[in-house]
């Protein structure tokens, strides 16, 4: 078994269904959800013009290899993405693997570890409360210790659903 870390957004449409319909499938085609974060918001990160996406990352134990996982999240996001998808635009979800175990995997369809975890403060704050002694296998930190170093300062916002 293989412990793997998820980032899962939306910024499109009921973002909090979004969520719980990509957790219920990830549970039911990936791998057992051992640990999810909290809910977050933030403003959008890359092309910030565009609305504030709700984030959560998830750790999995899964017997799938990661390219496995990138062909469930490939087909699965391809069913909400619209005709105008651009690279870091509107997403009704989008789930990127962040980890797959200790594993660094530089293939021409993954990169693993996930190449903008360590400049991406809301990925890193949702890290850092599931598995803040998790070490980045290239960098040598832990995401307590990445979160800290992160230039990254977009505002996070705890989530709550009322």
């Amino acid at each position: 078994m293989q412990t793997v870390f998820l980032g899962l957004g939306s910024n499109v449409g009921d973002r909090l269904s979004h969520l719980q319909q990509a957790r219920d499938a990830i549970q039911n085609q990936i791998g057992e959800i051992i640990i999810a974060s909290r809910l977050i918001e933030t403003e959008a990160w890359g092309i910030t013009e565009q609305g504030a996406f709700l984030n959560q990352v998830l750790k999995i134990r899964t017997n799938c290899s990661a390219f496995a996982i990138l062909n469930f999240i490939d087909s699965y996001q391809a069913v909400y993405r619209n005709e105008n998808y651009t690279k870091w635009g509107p997403r009704t979800i989008d789930i990127d693997v962040l980890y797959y175990d200790s594993y660094c995997i530089f293939a021409e369809e993954i990169e693993l570890p996930h190449p903008f975890i360590a400049q991406r403060r809301f990925v890193l704050h949702s890290l850092a409360e599931i598995a803040p002694y998790w070490m980045h296998p290239v960098l040598r930190e832990n995401q307590t210790q990445l979160l800290a170093n992160c230039n990254d300062k977009t505002e996070i916002v705890e989530y709550l659903n009322v």
